[in-house]
């Protein structure tokens, strides 16, 4: 059975996936380096409305809790 996220009809389903040590756009193929790169890509070029990433608003250290802002 396949995961959600690979259905693109899903609500789980992301246009980017990460793999190989980059991160994919699934729509045009486009390979990036970091998280952030591809989801301006998506949104700029695709025109694909990307939600807000995770980010450390704690200042701790990394690993520890982190904050999503959705």
């Amino acid at each position: 059975m396949p995961h959600p996220r690979d259905d693109p009809k899903s609500p789980e389903w992301r246009p980017y996936i990460f793999a190989r040590d980059q991160w994919h756009c699934r729509i045009c193929g486009d390979r990036f380096l970091y998280s952030e790169m591809v989801r301006k890509h998506i949104a700029d070029e695709h025109d694909e409305n990307m939600p807000r990433a995770c980010t450390d608003t704690s200042g701790a250290p990394f690993g520890s809790e982190r904050k999503c802002h959705y």
